[in-house]
């Protein structure tokens, strides 16, 4: 039987922060067709359509929004009939542990949903004193950083990083 055809979606999703990004392609879209972007963030009970974007003439797409740094989000895209699987970004995270390892306190994080080659900035306090802004760090290709702070004997360190406003919790030492 003759029919029309259903175009097949697929996409992938990354996060950067406040960034989302996706990089999809369409099989057998109509002539002339785009690709409607449905968002859910955490909270809403519904996808609400986002502005459609076009197919290029070689059946990909691009899209890109920005959301608060604090929510999930999900995205699917729709076309004609046709339809992507729902993907998934969680909010961004940075945690971080650490150790003493003589006089000097190791502090290794790690990050979720924040792209390589991001800033981190520490900011720590010694025996409870000011805060102090260490020099920043950058985040590796796996996701992780080091920190390292010289200590005397018995100096306790607490240090958060901050990264764009995701911050993680205390660590002390």
């Amino acid at each position: 039987p003759s029919g029309v055809q259903i175009p097949a979606l697929s996409a992938s999703l990354t996060r950067d922060v406040e960034r989302l990004s996706a990089f999809g392609v369409v099989i057998d879209a109509p002539p002339g067709a785009s690709v409607t972007p449905m968002v859910k963030l955490a909270g809403q009970s519904a996808f609400t359509a986002g502005v459609a974007v076009p197919i290029g003439t070689d059946g990909s797409f691009t899209w890109s929004r920005t959301v608060a740094s604090d929510k999930d989000a999900q995205v699917y895209f729709m076309v004609a009939s046709g339809r992507s699987a729902t993907l998934r970004a969680a909010e961004p995270q940075v945690s971080a542990t650490g150790s003493r390892t003589g006089s000097i306190a190791v502090v290794r994080g790690s990050t979720i949903n924040i792209s390589a080659g991001s800033t981190v900035t520490p900011w720590f306090k010694v025996n409870g004193g000011k805060a102090i802004r260490g020099s920043d760090l950058t985040v590796g290709a796996n996701g992780g950083f080091v920190w390292r702070h010289p200590l005397k004997a018995g100096d306790k360190v607490t240090v958060k990083f901050n990264i764009r406003g995701v911050v993680s919790s205390p660590v002390t030492l």
